[in-house]
């Protein structure tokens, strides 16, 4: 029995693996424009793509846009507390303004100070939340995503979901990290990531070999 399950597992993963896309680099094919998805199914085909790209690439990455895989669609996946995703995303309201170092799955290597807020409230048409091996779904969804402020920013999952759904959506309207640099924060001390730390853009490094080099 063992050995079945083992062949199993062997031909779910190679499954997966087929259908992982590469991961796209080049700055004017990320700023094209993308479309909402019109159905569920559609929604789900391209989540299954997202997270097989994930998984094929063995990284911690905290986000997927589907442009940054080629689609040019309005679909996300984040997996920074628990694996979700968000179908035709829109951010509605934002509240308190944070610096975060984030990378970037289509950059790799480089790190960037952004402008980014604690809080966000975004209006899905469907949201995809993981209910063991299986996505659930839910249709219209109003979702908030908030920080922790008792938290340290490295400590706060919180916080880390809400920039990453930031970022991700910020694909899906031709936007990239680097045009929400913050070039004139001020950090202050109790926020300040130790260069041992691990980095919060999520790359599962040390700061000072992330992010912390530039």
């Amino acid at each position: 029995m063992s050995e079945i399950l083992d062949e199993l597992r062997d031909t779910l993963k190679e499954s997966a693996e087929a259908r992982a896309l590469p991961i796209v680099t080049d700055e004017n094919e990320l700023r094209k424009p993308n479309t909402n998805v019109k159905d569920v199914f559609e929604a789900a085909d391209i989540s299954e793509q997202l997270w097989a790209t994930l998984a094929a690439r063995a990284e911690n990455d905290v986000g997927l846009a589907a442009p940054q895989i080629g689609i040019h669609k309005n679909v996300v996946v984040i997996r920074a507390k628990a694996p979700i995703v968000l179908v035709n995303p829109t951010i509605i309201e934002t509240d308190g303004e944070t610096w975060y170092q984030e990378g970037c799955v289509s950059f790799p290597g480089i790190g960037v100070k952004t402008k980014r807020h604690k809080n966000i409230v975004v209006k899905v048409d469907w949201f995809g939340e993981l209910n063991g091996i299986s996505m659930d779904w839910l249709e219209n969804q109003t979702l908030y995503f908030a920080a922790d402020d008792n938290l340290k920013m490295e400590d706060d999952k919180g916080l880390l979901e809400s920039v990453a759904v930031q970022h991700e959506c910020d694909h899906l309207s031709g936007i990239l990290f680097f045009d929400r640099e913050w070039k004139n924060v001020t950090i202050k001390n109790e926020t300040k990531v130790g260069r041992n730390e691990l980095c919060p853009c999520g790359s599962a490094k040390k700061y000072k070999k992330c992010c912390g080099k530039i």
